[in-house]
């Protein structure tokens, strides 16, 4: 067996130096009676062992979609048509079904943005908490029960030995959100897909469950993928970070890069939409003016330049390609290299030189 300098195998080394996850070019269609839907559009991505990842942006960006491709969850019309997906050394798309299946929900994990629905209102809570380890890990009815209850107690649901016989229903929103948690983690995957965990739920309880979902993760060592709307979320937890608009990544880094230092207008734009609390007392808070393209008949050249306060005529003729604006941070604009091209300039504001008007 070879061996570093310091005695380690040099196969588990290298184990630990490659992503857990390494998504490239991945491309998701939907064949739509309008036309091809172009969900998602040359994504590249990693997710380190261990590392929080979140994936930001509006309605439609292609977040979820992303998400469902790493599940291996496209039914028809949509198909994945190129691209590589890559988890723990495994290409999960030269997989069978059955195989994918092995994987899902043992492996890699996901929590689905509206519990109620991604509850089946038919069965107890304890026989869905408890199914993964019986389909994945071999244990039967009993065994599985018991480890529901502790994995219910251990998401802070009271009275779990009989809290397991109730049914969605039964449960409050914060309450089944909880038992998705339970259940996305009571297998102790490697990756958890967390798609919106705290949408519909209120200030108090969305704090507390993401403050749950970090505890957990840490604990057990999980990668996570976090897809998030919420700005201030992402920016208390992320590792890294990636912005997509129309199906495409429009910015990525590190957490730190993108909040501090973000180079690609949209970004801009979604970072000058938070509230402040060190903003001017009634000032209105700026927007992105217009809505996201149509996935069907997206706009040529840069797909965001008719809401784009910095486009020029060339912004609508040529496809932009993808700038490094420093080591780690990459931007999908024309003109993010450029010397004067600063966040720093007063963010969402329409500055000399911009084609368009609010």
């Amino acid at each position: 067996m070879d061996l570093d300098i310091a005695g380690t195998p040099l196969s588990t080394r290298d184990e630990e130096c490659e992503p857990l996850l390494s998504v490239k070019n991945l491309r998701t269609e939907f064949d739509m009676r309008e036309g091809t839907l172009l969900a998602v559009d040359d994504v590249s991505f990693d997710i380190q062992r261990g590392e929080i990842f979140s994936i930001v942006g509006e309605s439609g960006s292609g977040k979820t979609v992303t998400a469902m491709s790493i599940m291996g969850l496209i039914a028809p019309p949509g198909k994945i048509v190129s691209g590589s997906i890559h988890f723990d050394g495994q290409d999960l798309r030269s997989l069978s079904e059955r195989d994918l299946r092995a994987i899902r929900g043992s492996e890699i994990s996901m929590i689905f943005q509206d519990a109620m629905t991604a509850l089946n209102p038919v069965y107890s809570i304890g026989d869905q908490v408890s199914e993964a380890l019986r389909r994945h890990r071999g244990y039967n009815r009993k065994e599985s029960l018991d480890a529901a209850v502790e994995a219910l107690r251990k998401v802070g649901i009271a009275d779990a030995d009989k809290r397991i016989r109730d049914h969605p229903h039964e449960f409050s929103g914060g309450m089944r959100q909880r038992a998705m948690i339970a259940m996305a983690m009571i297998t102790e995957p490697k990756l958890l897909i967390a798609d919106e965990p705290t949408t519909a739920l209120d200030v108090t309880i969305q704090a507390q469950i993401l403050e749950l979902i970090l505890k957990i993760t840490e604990e057990q060592g999980t990668s996570v993928l976090l897809i998030s709307h919420d700005l201030g979320v992402v920016a208390s937890i992320s590792d890294q970070m990636m912005v997509m608009y129309g199906g495409q990544v429009h910015e990525s880094g590190s957490a730190e890069q993108v909040f501090t230092d973000p180079h690609g207008p949209y970004t801009w734009g979604l970072l000058a939409s938070v509230p402040r609390l060190d903003s001017d007392l009634g000032k209105v808070l700026d927007h992105i003016p217009g809505r996201p393209p149509s996935l069907t008949d997206r706009p040529p050249g840069c797909h965001f330049h008719p809401r784009c306060m910095q486009s020029r005529e060339v912004c609508g003729l040529d496809a932009p390609t993808r700038i490094s604006a420093a080591e780690g941070h990459d931007v999908l604009c024309h003109f993010a290299a450029e010397p004067q091209w600063s966040a720093n300039r007063v963010l969402g504001v329409a500055h000399e030189g911009s084609t368009h008007e609010r």
